[in-house]
Parts: C-alpha cells; structure tokens; sequence
C-alpha cells in the first residue's frame, strides 16, 4: 500500500463485502486460491483479509480512490466471479485439487472449452 489511508481504505472496502465476497476477493491471487485448495490449513484469516485488500486495491486505484466507485467495481467484479464460477476454471489444470461432485459437469465443460480453444489456437 502507498500509504496508511490508502491501506485503511481498502480495509473499509473488504470489511464492506458480505462474507461469501471476501473469499472470492481472496481467490483472485492465484497463490492464496492455491495453498487453499491444496493445503487448506496453509493459509489463515489474515492471508485472506490480505488477499482481499490486495484485490480491492486494484479496484481503488482504477478509479482513482472513490470509495463507492471501488466498492460498486468490486462488488460486480465479485459477483461475476463467482456467478460464472471462475475460480473452477484452475481446476481444469494439473494440480491436488478435490473436485466436489457438483462441481465435476462445469470442470469438464470448461476443459472441453480449453482443449477446443487450444486446438484453434494451434490450427490458425
């Protein structure tokens, strides 16, 4: 963070998001998603608060500070997230990671999408 303010300022905004959010927020740091999908004792509260300013951040500084500006951003940005489920998509990948049962039909969707766009990728 540039400053205190700055970093009280991103506080406020992860304090602001309902709980569910806060994960979300956490999860868009590849390393924090990661150790908590493969070593779920590897991380702790405080990994994710941080994730989650880090990520609040980003959105602070694309509007240049305006509190509520940063919050609407983020909030969509989250929604989006976690309605298109976008953090399965990882699981598509080589690594420890359990797959829930519901999970398992939009993990195989989405590795088909990836084998057919890798396929036109390689084919243009």
């Amino acid at each position: 963070f540039e400053n205190d303010d700055e970093k009280e300022t991103c506080r406020r905004l992860v304090d602001a998001l309902p709980e569910e959010l806060v994960l979300y927020a956490a999860n868009t740091s590849y390393a924090f998603w990661y150790l908590s999908n493969s070593q779920k004792d590897a991380v702790s509260d405080v990994d994710k608060l941080n994730m989650a300013m880090r990520e609040a951040r980003r959105h602070l500084l694309y509007v240049g500070g305006d509190y509520e500006k940063a919050y609407n951003n983020l909030v969509e940005s989250l929604n989006y997230r976690r309605d298109n489920q976008v953090d399965l998509m990882r699981k598509c990948f080589d690594g420890p990671f359990e797959v829930s049962d519901d999970e398992r039909p939009r993990v195989k969707e989405m590795e088909e999408l990836i084998r057919a766009d890798m396929a036109r990728q390689y084919n243009v």
